[in-house]
Formats: structure tokens, C-alpha cells, sequence
């Protein structure tokens, strides 16, 4: 049997059965905890609020149908439930490998045909009836097989590296709460408590504004980038959506001119700064990394730049990170509809302080896992790339396997 040329509709179908959204617990799916350019899903913060919703089953693609342009796509390693604007494929699996028709509509040509046909400008959904004539070729089972252990080969080693990355990110907060919200620092035994502080002898809590703590936004006032001046390529234009795990990733954000980016000056971040999110989704903290130096945040977020970068930027990240103190920040913030944490509110905000040997002693112990969880993204971002680049060759028959 050689290649042949067919319509997705021979060889998948939409699953459309519900299931009751009390029977799923945790395994929901919505175009929310997708992530954008194949980056699969992460936990999800929204909870099913019908009574039934669409079933999934392990081994079938979801794909988010707002705004196809953003590339999300999964494949279910776990049954559950869905929102609407999900489309689950199923493969008729005598014909089709799942995982093998994973990557076909993985691939930039599937999502611009669903573009092509879309309904809507400012929020786009692809075209349920168009979407099963999308083309592709498809090869005889065995080779099907052969071409997704290839390509599932780097999600593999993707996979194992996001998984390191928790761990190193696990731990770094583990060594937080060990010494500074359980007090069991080294030399705690032998270190007084301030009566009237209830915090160790040289230790306090202060405003953020009486500490040497810069705070910058992205609110470029009358120079905000508009609608028309993003591009596809250029200089990264961060917002709260490319905040993930802790650190921003480059898949789906958004660009602008270097002409852009000169007057822009107001937003520039640098490594070693703490990102918060201060509008919308307050409270996703994220530290950042060299790879970003000198690119722009929006309006959505402001940057902690203290003076001392080398010894307080990485506890400043961990402490804002921390489940407790995540709380309090998100309980000073104001308005109902679109929540905000002006930089007036934050530099009344009161953060802890330890004594400076102490917070040395702790960026020594994680600052090597910060190295660590950089090197493997830059890693992941390098297999990303080499993925996508094969996938097409691979499904065109440019490569022969």
C-alpha cells in the first residue's frame, strides 16, 4: 500500500458523547489550560460550570477552536471532559495511528485551514462542517508507526525535561518554606526571636517601597503598541498569558518592530528580574531568566528589580511565589470585573526580609537549580524547534523513512 491522499473525515471522526462534569474532577479541558504552538496543557483553574460536558477519551487530539491561530493541540493521556470550544478527534484506528494523526494535525497547515475558514474576526472559530475535508496523506500503518516514534521522541525528551524543571522548581520552594515560613534556617537554634516581631534577630518586614526595590510597568501610556503593530516576528511583547510554571515562554507572544521596542523604553525587563501579574489573572509571579534581557512586558504585568540582584532576586521570586504570601497579594487587589494591584497598593505591600548573610546562603543553594531549569528550556526550545521542523518533512515524504 503506498501513500494515498485522503479527507480527515475518512479516517477520524468527532467524539460527541457528554459526561457529567461532577464524574471528572480534575480532568477538565478548556481553551484556557491549552497551550499555545503545540505546547499541550497545563492545570486548570476553571472549573465546569454545566451540568454535562464533552467527553474525551486517552488517545484522542483535542483542539481548541478560538482562534486557531494560536496552535493548541493535544493529545489525551487520560480520559476526561472538555469545554465546547474543544474539538475532540477520534481515530478510526484500522486506518490511523491516534498519535500518528496527532502530528498530521499538528501541523501549521491543519491550523491555517481552520483559519481559512473561520467565523468571527475578533474571536475566531474554526468551521466544524470545513474542518473534516482538510487533506492529508496518509501512508500505511507500519510507516505511520515508525514516523510518530520519531517525532514522539523529542516530545519525550521535552516531556522528561518539564518534568526535571518541576522538580528543581519544587525544591527551591521546599528550601523556602523550610527556612522561611518554618524558621528552620541554618544557625535557627542559636538565633534569638524579637519578642515584639516574632521574626529572628535581624530580620523584619517591610514596605516594598522602604526597601531598594525598583518597580517598573508596561504602561506605555499614548506610545502602547495598538492592534495593527503587532507582527508575527520582532522583538517579544510579554503579557501574563506567557507566564508559565514560574517562567515566560515564547510560545504564542506576541511582537514588535525594533522601531517599537526603542520607544518603549519604560518596560524593558532584565535577568534577574521578578515579574507580577497585576491585571486579570493577579498574582502569577515569574522570575526571569538571560534569554529575555531588554525585551518588553505590557500593561498586564510590572517587574521587581531589586538592587542587589545576585542575593535578593531569586528569594524575592520565591517568596512572592509562595502559596501564603500569593494569597495576601491577590487579597489587597481591587475592582470585581478585572482585577488590579496598582503599583500604588504594591509598594505599600509588606514583604520579609531576612538578614543578608541568610538570604546569601539561600541564593547559593538555588541558584545552581535556577541555572539548571534555564538550561533545560533553552534545551526544550531547541527541540521544539527541530521537531517542527521535521514534522512537515516527514508527512510530505521530503524525508523518507
Amino acid at each position: 500500500m503506498s501513500w494515498e491522499e485522503i479527507e480527515l473525515k475518512e479516517v477520524s471522526e468527532y467524539r460527541t458523547e457528554k459526561i457529567d462534569s461532577i464524574d471528572i474532577e480534575t480532568n477538565y479541558i478548556s481553551t484556557e489550560n491549552m497551550l499555545p504552538e503545540k505546547g499541550g496543557i497545563t492545570d486548570s483553574s476553571y472549573p465546569p460550570t454545566s451540568k454535562t460536558v464533552a467527553s474525551f477519551k486517552t488517545n484522542d487530539i483535542l483542539v481548541s477552536n478560538i482562534r486557531p491561530y494560536f496552535r493548541k493541540i493535544w493529545f489525551a493521556n487520560f480520559d476526561g471532559g472538555c469545554s465546547n470550544d474543544v474539538i475532540v478527534f477520534k481515530s478510526d484506528e484500522k486506518k490511523l495511528i491516534p498519535k500518528f494523526l496527532y502530528y498530521q494535525l499538528s501541523k501549521n497547515e491543519f491550523f491555517d485551514f481552520m483559519m481559512s475558514g473561520a467565523n468571527g474576526t475578533k474571536m475566531p472559530r474554526g468551521n466544524k462542517k470545513a474542518i473534516p475535508t482538510f487533506k492529508l496523506l496518509l501512508p500505511p500503518l507500519q510507516t505511520q508507526k515508525r514516523i510518530a516514534e520519531i517525532l514522539s521522541a523529542y516530545d519525550d525528551l521535552i516531556e522528561n525535561n518539564l518534568k526535571r524543571i518541576k522538580l528543581l522548581e519544587q525544591a527551591a520552594q521546599n528550601i523556602y518554606k523550610e527556612w522561611f515560613v518554618n524558621l528552620r534556617f541554618p544557625g535557627y537554634k542559636n538565633t534569638p526571636i524579637n519578642e515584639e516581631t516574632g521574626l529572628p534577630e535581624g530580620w523584619e518586614k517591610k514596605r516594598i517601597k522602604d526597601c531598594e526595590i525598583k518597580i517598573g510597568d508596561g504602561n506605555y501610556s499614548s506610545k502602547y503598541p495598538r492592534a495593527k503593530e503587532f507582527l508575527e516576528k520582532g522583538v517579544p511583547f510579554f503579557s501574563t498569558k506567557e507566564i508559565e510554571n514560574g517562567r515566560l515562554t515564547l510560545e504564542g507572544v506576541k511582537h514588535i518592530s525594533e522601531k517599537k521596542h526603542s520607544e518603549l523604553t519604560k518596560g524593558h525587563i532584565r535577568g534577574g528580574d521578578v515579574l507580577l501579574a497585576t491585571r486579570g489573572s493577579i498574582g502569577k509571579v515569574a522570575f526571569v531568566d538571560n534569554r529575555f534581557e531588554g525585551f518588553n512586558i505590557n500593561a498586564q504585568l510590572v517587574f521587581f528589580r531589586a538592587n542587589n540582584l545576585q542575593t535578593f532576586g531569586r528569594f524575592l521570586y520565591c517568596h512572592l511565589n509562595n502559596s501564603y504570601t500569593n494569597k495576601e497579594l491577590i487579597s489587597v487587589g481591587s475592582g470585581t470585573a478585572q482585577p488590579q494591584l496598582p503599583i500604588k497598593t504594591l509598594n505599600q505591600f509588606q514583604i520579609l526580609v531576612p538578614e543578608s548573610k541568610i538570604q546569601k546562603e539561600f541564593d547559593s543553594l538555588v541558584s545552581s537549580k535556577f541555572s539548571l531549569i534555564e538550561l533545560l528550556l533553552i534545551q526544550n526550545q531547541k527541540l521544539k524547534a527541530a521537531r517542527d521542523i521535521l514534522l512537515p518533512r516527514l508527512m510530505n515524504r521530503t524525508i523518507k523513512v
